[in-house]
């Protein structure tokens, strides 16, 4: 007989008190094992919070080393298989038919509270190879045909009797999948996210007509695009087409599920169509504080800071513990109310988080911002030493200030040390990289980072008609590439030279267009009081192109004295900006390149004095 269960609010404590027992460790052990306080460790076993994943991670890597075989998805797993793989005796049937009898009655069912249904082994696995079968078959269709599928009445009823009827326990079984996936994607990271998608498809597998099965499958699938492109040009397309056939089949199962409207909000934020999408989640499901955050990204890529910080504010009152939006608001409170309120906040939401990597990496981003790079840097170090099980956040940082400032020791040794960040590290200075890239990628130019700089350097090389076709290519009107070029593009880091460019191909129109639509966005920035040094040169380009000399070179020298030392990938350097050409030999705006060249030795000094030993 099998057993399927649903993990409750009590069960992990249970869990790992049972890990401790058969491991014949103490809670002082697992807190020195982890480096946690013990105090952290009893309010696990009493179950008043849970681990992060990261935490989760360690703690399951040390009992697999005390007990072979075991690993993390086992937290979730059936109670037997936990206890099997610990080598502990299971619950003697007639004590488990108790437990069963005490933790079932319907008025527990909204707590969470743990449910097992048993059924017969062979029929079970007979149903579910005929249930993977006919997913995997589905799955093709969609595939072949993703571009056609709309989800209208008549698609509705067709896949309603297409799904066979499911018990209660292929229901319970994918909602238990489901909600695992749901606490690993909340860590917004490219491996936890893996794991995700892996008990999602097994879900949908299991019951095909679970609609948040579905709907945070297209979550999964379309999280990890942009490692994806590094690899293989043109997965974001191919991930994005599949991610919104996952979501249209879970809107054609439950079409007013919050969830599916915000997952597809999302998925289409980053061509700036996912607002109302997003707006009508949450006001099917106004406590969910992901639907918030969301919601506050899709009005953050339209440039909408005041709209983006009041959604934060609700994602942070449903849930003050989730470090995701307090880093989020902590940002936007740095663009919108200055450094000291930015910092007041981190230390509040600090008080309340056990990661203390966490804290350590959104201070280190503020100082960041604030053209602090060396003392960015030093925190970096800081955290590699004190957390060198999760690097790459860390070393990222320094190898991009090492790059920057021109320490070429630092730069080499962290890329010699990461083989996944030197793969990905490319310095877009080098000439002709951008060039390489759009040969190798016309779809997808648009989708990648550092699109401002490429077409800078595109425009300095003599390669303005290249820059125009992969503009034609891809965009309709001006309007339409300053509404929907691709998050990471940032259409007014790229304006500047598409104007450029649109000029010399003799499309005085489109050029005058781009730069109309670009000034309109800036204007909203402006109008929020953004204090990011990005706001400052994007004004200082856009004015440059206007022909308003005076006005550029206010605006560059505010955003050099507001800590802009280079350190946004996507400009490129002033004295190599094709922007700033008619200004080259302007005494003020030599003056102005001086003091950014003198700020950037400033911090270069400075870092080659902080501690970077043992990373």
């Amino acid at each position: 007989m099998a057993q399927y269960e649903i993990i409750g609010p009590d069960d992990f404590a249970e869990r790992l008190q049972l890990a401790l027992n058969a491991c014949n460790l103490s809670r002082s052990q697992l807190s020195a094992s982890l480096g946690v306080h013990k105090s952290l460790v009893s309010r696990w076993l009493s179950g008043e919070v849970k681990p992060t994943s990261y935490n989760l991670a360690r703690i399951s890597e040390m009992l697999a080393k005390l007990k072979a075989g075991f690993n993390m998805t086992l937290w979730t797993a059936p109670l037997t298989e936990f206890e099997a793989a610990l080598g502990l005796q299971s619950i003697a049937p007639s004590t488990a038919a108790q437990i069963s009898r005490e933790k079932t009655p319907a008025n527990r069912f909204s707590s969470g509270w743990t449910f097992r249904w048993e059924i017969g082994a062979i029929g079970f696995m007979a149903a579910l190879v005929l249930i993977v079968a006919g997913f995997l078959l589905w799955r093709g269709a969609v595939e072949r045909d993703v571009a056609k599928f709309t989800p209208g009445e008549k698609q509705r009823a067709a896949i309603s009797e297409a799904i066979p009827a499911h018990g209660h326990a292929h229901r319970a079984e994918a909602v238990r999948l489901t909600q695992a996936a749901r606490a690993l994607i909340r860590e917004r990271n490219r491996l936890s996210v893996a794991d995700a998608e892996h008990l999602l498809r097994q879900a949908v597998a299991i019951d095909p007509s679970y609609a948040p099965a579905w709907a945070r499958l297209g979550y999964a699938t379309w999280f990890p695009w942009w490692w994806a492109e590094q690899h293989e040009a043109g997965a974001k397309p191919r991930l994005r087409a599949e991610a919104l056939a996952y979501i249209e089949r879970a809107l054609a199962i439950e079409p007013n599920s919050a969830e599916s409207q915000s997952i597809m909000g999302m998925v289409l934020t980053d061509t700036n169509e996912g607002r109302l999408w997003l707006e009508k989640a949450v006001r099917l499901d106004p406590d969910d504080p992901e639907l918030w955050f969301w919601l506050a990204e899709a009005y953050q890529a339209n440039n909408d800071l005041p709209g983006a910080l009041k959604a934060l504010e609700k994602a942070r009152a449903a849930d003050p513990a989730w470090q995701r939006s307090g880093d989020a608001y902590v940002n936007l409170l740095f663009r919108l109310r200055g450094p000291a309120e930015a910092y007041r906040a981190l230390d509040g939401i600090a008080k309340t988080t056990n990661d203390q990597n966490w804290a350590l990496q959104t201070r280190a981003d503020l100082e960041y911002a604030e053209g602090r790079l060396a003392d960015s840097a030093a925190l970096a170090a800081a955290a590699l030493r004190a957390h060198p099980q999760n690097p790459f956040w860390a070393r990222n940082r320094l190898v991009f200030i090492a790059a920057l400032l021109g320490n070429a020791a630092l730069q080499n040794h962290l890329l010699a040390q990461d083989p996944m960040l030197r793969a990905n590290f490319n310095p877009s200075h080098r000439p002709g990289w951008a060039y390489e890239r759009a040969q190798s990628s016309l779809d997808t130019w648009w989708d990648a980072t550092l699109v401002g700089e490429q077409a800078a350097q595109l425009v300095s090389e003599g390669r303005s008609s290249l820059l125009v076709s992969l503009y034609d290519r891809r965009f309709k009107t001006p309007e339409a590439f300053v509404s929907h070029c691709p998050a990471f593009c940032n259409a007014l880091s790229v304006a500047p030279a598409l104007v450029i460019a649109l000029r010399k191909a003799g499309r005085r129109a489109d050029a005058d267009a781009v730069l109309a639509a670009a000034n309109g966005q800036l204007r909203k920035l402006q109008w929020a009081g953004d204090r990011f040094f990005n706001t400052g040169v994007n004004a200082a380009r856009l004015a440059a192109l206007a022909g308003n000399a005076a006005v550029a070179k206010n605006h560059l020298r505010d955003a050099v004295q507001h800590g802009w030392k280079g350190q946004d990938t996507g400009f490129p350097d002033p004295a190599m900006d094709p922007v700033f050409e008619t200004l080259r030999s302007d005494a003020e705006f030599q003056a102005i390149l001086k003091l950014f060249r003198s700020a950037q030795q400033h911090e270069a000094e400075k870092l080659a004095r902080i501690d970077v030993s043992g990373i």
